[in-house]
């Protein structure tokens, strides 16, 4: 369960994060074992995959089905 507290740790973070660069804040930096990264605006996407990636695996640790892809048929 330690692994899920701290990737619990990193999503908060991240999700700070994407708040602080979306409402104009400031550049983000974020340090995850000792490497640093930084975002800016343009980076936004990157970011929000990280938050994506976080909680997928989240899910897949504690055992959440993650649902499948969405499907529109006409």
């Amino acid at each position: 369960m330690a692994q899920i507290d701290v990737l619990q740790q990193r999503l908060a973070e991240a999700e700070t994060a994407y708040h602080a660069l979306m409402t104009g804040e400031r550049i983000v930096s974020i340090s995850i074992e000792g490497r640093g990264q930084s975002y800016i605006p343009t980076d936004a996407g990157k970011l929000s995959a990280y938050i994506d990636r976080l909680k997928g695996e989240i899910a897949r640790l504690s055992g959440s089905p993650r649902r499948g892809p969405v499907r529109v048929v006409f």
